[in-house]
């Protein structure tokens, strides 16, 4: 089983789920720069494309993180459709008339988020 990260628009916001998250963990990232970075960060399995349309992703997954910024709520349901028996875990970074009540499993703010993620069965 693997963990995905997905639309971290920045690769130092998910440098600490690189580092706490262990096991197999993928990748699908907006822009070739962030894919880079994650890759310079260590991670191997990053794949560039829309992190909602999730048409590349692995299938075998058991967590999902969800780092999109603006698009998060988008990502997310994605994310829960696909992967519906997944731990999904959404940071908390988008506008705040978005509720992930229904969606997420668990809503961490960005400080938090490495600390959950290494908690994350």
């Amino acid at each position: 089983m693997r963990r995905l990260v997905l639309g971290a628009d920045a690769a130092d916001r998910v440098a600490g789920v690189l580092s706490t998250w262990p096991g197999d963990l993928a990748a699908v990232v907006a822009d070739d720069a962030t894919a880079s970075d994650l890759r310079t960060a260590g991670l191997s399995d990053v794949r560039v494309g829309d992190p909602a349309a999730l048409d590349d992703a692995p299938d075998d997954v058991e967590s999902v993180y969800v780092a999109a910024g603006a698009d998060t709520p988008r990502v997310a349901r994605a994310a829960r459709e696909r992967y519906p028996d997944a731990l999904l875990v959404v940071r908390r970074d988008v506008d705040a008339g978005w509720s992930a009540d229904g969606v997420a499993d668990r809503v961490v703010d960005a400080t938090e988020a490495s600390a959950d993620a290494s908690s994350t069965p």
